[in-house]
């Protein structure tokens, strides 16, 4: 899915239109539920995983945020080294 890169804060360089399907799902899990105010179902808070041991949990927040956001979702992996997400629009 194109749409506006968030990277670039400088209002003098023209906006960047490119992929925004891993900037997406970044904000998604960075996200609180009920931190996006038109869409207060989705995100998934991943600062809360911390200190929480049930990983399966998390893969299974992490799928249905994304597929809450529009995405098919092919795999989910959520282990010590990281996230990982294979998904589409």
């Amino acid at each position: 899915m194109k749409g506006i890169q968030l990277d670039n804060y400088d209002l003098s360089v023209p906006l960047r239109v490119d992929d925004v399907l891993a900037q997406n799902q970044a904000i998604l899990l960075q996200c609180q539920p009920g931190e996006i105010k038109e869409r207060p179902v989705l995100g998934v808070g991943i600062t809360d995983m911390l200190h929480d041991h049930n990983p399966i949990l998390w893969r299974k927040k992490i799928r249905e945020t994304m597929q809450a956001d529009g995405q098919t979702v092919g795999k989910v992996q959520v282990s010590t080294s990281g996230i990982s997400i294979e998904s589409q629009y």
